[in-house]
């Protein structure tokens, strides 16, 4: 349970949602999240900023630069955009390391006379 609940605090899982996934109560659930945004305190300052730099510049960046863009010029963000916009630099930017990892494998294994399958 380690690893989906590490992954569900860093893309922005609620009290509320943890509780329910955890089958704890959301006061549990809250100290929780707490305790692992206090040992992440760069990464609880990126979460909070990220819809800020969103809503001011009018999208959010992977670390290769890969932009998506809030579809609205103004006004206060919904909770819909509160959650994209942190979650687009992380899942975007794991999604480019596990592509470069990929393409690495596939040229080792290929001295092998070796393929890399991938079950999607």
């Amino acid at each position: 349970m380690r690893l989906p609940c590490t992954l569900a605090l860093i893309y922005g899982i609620t009290p509320y949602g943890l509780a329910l996934r955890l089958n704890t109560s959301k006061a549990e659930a809250a100290a929780l999240l707490d305790r692992f945004m206090a040992m992440f305190p760069e990464l609880r300052r990126a979460l909070a900023e990220t819809p800020q730099f969103g809503a001011l510049c009018g999208y959010v960046s992977t670390l290769t630069g890969l932009r998506r863009h809030w579809a609205r010029a103004s006004g206060p963000l919904s909770s819909w955009e509160r959650n994209w916009m942190p979650n687009h630099p992380v899942q975007g930017s794991a999604a480019v390391v596990f592509k470069v990892a990929g393409n690495r494998l596939d040229k080792l294994y290929r001295r092998y006379d070796a393929r890399l399958l991938v079950p999607l």
